[in-house]
């Protein structure tokens, strides 16, 4: 089953986080770029999201002996911040960003670890080196296309590693696409289903597992901000999470675990 909801359109605008999708559209990056300035100005070292606590958890149950991690998106590095925290520095830690306000206050921040500027979209950046762990978070639903990224996640990952993006899926079977428009300037964002992404993951062989996320914490509403995400009590006594934009939110932890002799065609 393939759902779309809103207005369809040809021009291939953002929504918005820490990377880019493409350049093709200066609007679209322009806002990005606008956009990245909240997670510059955000601080979350003394208050880790629940996302991060998750992450370590199913890290910590299910694989971990790792080493290296590499944090797709890492915005100002407060997930990496938290994981040196929570395990030490390991082997290394990594972050990749578009941005280089971002990769400047994450320097300063966490200056044991290395932080590179790269692209996800394009792989124009991406270090060579394999990690054990590649993580990416809030970022897939910039994406017109799954696919790209997510190959180039799995040419960062070592054999036996395991990919781990945190994201809103759609449980349904719909692919959906919310677009909207902010004083004036357009945006999307796609939330990809759990069908058309494991269908493609099963074509190659790869084994992963859909991880409910439940958030307990409340988040208060950004008035200034439509784009932010809050929290809203639901009657069976869990929390909702929707955004100033009218879009409900299922997140979920998507656990890919690669295999030990990658074939040569999936590369």
């Amino acid at each position: 089953m393939e759902c779309q909801k809103g207005m369809k359109q040809s021009t291939p605008w953002s929504g918005s986080d820490a990377l880019h999708p493409t350049k093709s559209s200066l609007s679209a990056y322009d806002q990005n770029e606008r956009e990245h300035l909240f997670y510059a100005a955000e601080d979350r070292r003394d208050d880790p999201k629940e996302s991060f606590q998750l992450i370590n958890s199913v890290l910590r149950e299910q694989y971990d002996q790792w080493n290296t991690l590499c944090d797709v998106g890492c915005a100002a590095g407060d997930f990496l911040y938290y994981m040196q925290q929570e395990n030490g520095q390991r082997d290394g830690l990594t972050g990749i960003d578009s941005f280089d306000e971002l990769l400047n206050t994450a320097k300063e921040r966490v200056p044991e670890c290395r932080f590179l500027k790269g692209d996800i979209w394009s792989g124009e950046g991406l270090p060579t080196d394999k990690f054990d762990v590649v993580c990416m978070s809030g970022v897939l639903s910039l994406f017109d296309d799954f696919k790209k990224p997510f190959e180039h996640l799995i040419k960062m990952t070592k054999p036996g590693g395991k990919i781990l993006v945190f994201n809103p899926f759609n449980s349904r079977g719909c692919h959906v696409e919310h677009h909207y428009k902010i004083n004036g300037e357009l945006g999307r964002i796609v939330i990809c289903s759990h069908q058309e992404i494991g269908q493609w993951l099963k074509e190659r062989g790869f084994m992963y597992e859909f991880i409910p996320f439940q958030i307990k914490s409340k988040l208060e509403e950004n008035h200034e901000n439509p784009l932010r995400t809050f929290t809203v009590p639901l009657k069976n006594g869990t929390n909702g999470i929707v955004n100033g934009v009218g879009i409900w939110f299922e997140q979920y932890l998507l656990k890919i675990d690669m295999m030990e002799e990658i074939p040569d065609e999936i590369l």
